[in-house]
């Protein structure tokens, strides 16, 4: 138990320089460099010759020189720089590092609600993420989890651009993942951007209790969470996904080449009509 003469403190971080016109970052990348969990990462903080980031290095080792605490060492990775990190590697590092209080929406996963509504509100079961995947930017992640709230109605959005209008998501769900009070991750069966604090709310869900919110929406959550999240407490992620701004990072296999803008030095010879 932490105490103010001797606290507990948590261990963990993802360390990734992203840049968005580099190749996605995967587990394979991430493992080549660093990734150390438990008592394997405390000792490379606190090795004479460092394996470890020196942000962390460096925090271990003003800690043991303040006074008495108990590290509790969950999981710290990194790679070298390279662009978005992939969202299975992702959301397997979040749960194994351990991660509390964590509101995670809304995933888009009919075949997920449909599993849950089956299992029944408090049910343990195995949630089955990217079950058929159909694009290299996600692979299949099986995690075992707790149904803590089922909805099969729709809701009207409160704040933002789903303000005063009915969504219709449903049925959705909320699961718990990582033990009590872990992760909660919303899915619903009709895709919709998570820009009104509805979407974790219709579930029970507390987000001014939460330490960490995360939300599936290119720029348009920002009205719907202001009273929880002024712009100086607002992280944007660039993940892997169908579309990007960043054409080079797609594996084009049916486009005719060479092609502007993929091809700088193209020409193009109009025809004699």
């Amino acid at each position: 138990m932490s105490t103010p003469d001797r606290p507990r403190v948590a261990l963990c971080g993802i360390s990734l320089e992203s840049n968005a016109f580099s190749p996605v970052a995967g587990e394979t990348d991430f493992r080549a460099l660093c990734y150390l969990e438990g008592e394997e990462l405390l000792a490379a903080a606190r090795g004479e010759v460092s394996t470890v980031a020196m942000e962390m290095s460096g925090f271990v080792g003003a800690m043991d020189v303040t006074g008495p605490w108990e590290p509790v060492p969950l999981l710290f990775t990194a790679s070298h720089p390279w662009g978005p990190v992939r969202q299975d590697f992702f959301d397997r590092a979040l749960i194994e590092s351990r991660a509390r209080g964590v509101l995670y929406g809304s995933w888009h996963d009919p075949a997920l609600v449909a599993d849950a509504l089956a299992a029944g509100e408090g049910a343990s079961m195995t949630a089955v993420f990217n079950r058929d995947p159909k694009t290299a930017f996600a692979e299949r992640l099986e995690v075992p989890a707790r149904v803590v709230r089922l909805s099969s109605a729709p809701f009207a959005g409160r704040l933002g651009i789903y303000a005063g209008r009915e969504v219709r998501c449903q049925p959705s769900c909320a699961l718990e993942l990582g033990g009590e009070g872990g992760i909660f991750v919303v899915a619903i069966s009709n895709r919709y951007q998570t820009a009104d604090p509805m979407f974790f709310e219709h579930l029970g869900l507390d987000i001014a209790a939460a330490r960490t919110v995360c939300v599936k929406s290119r720029g348009h959550f920002r009205a719907g969470f202001a009273p929880w999240f002024p712009p100086e407490r607002v992280v944007e992620v660039d993940t892997a996904g169908l579309t990007s701004p960043v054409l080079e990072r797609l594996e084009w296999k049916g486009l005719p080449r060479p092609v502007y803008p993929l091809d700088e030095d193209t020409d193009w010879v109009p025809p004699n009509w």
